[in-house]
């Protein structure tokens, strides 16, 4: 049987996780600025590139 309320909340984390501010300037320290402004708003590849590892991040927590 499938618990949706934790896979909601499961995925509600991961996103707060991936596009919180903090997280777009952790993320520009390590790979550049064409990522976000020193501030945290993301640019639109950086959005992109947090998309994909959202993606990806909630992929593997579903298991097989």
């Amino acid at each position: 049987m499938v618990n949706k309320n934790g896979i909601t909340l499961l995925a509600a984390v991961i996103f707060v996780a991936v596009s919180s501010p903090a997280t777009y300037k952790f993320t520009r320290t390590i790979i550049g600025e064409w990522v976000a402004s020193a501030s945290g708003c993301p640019t639109s590849s950086g959005f992109l590139l947090h998309v994909l590892v959202y993606a990806l991040i909630t992929r593997l927590t579903m298991g097989s």
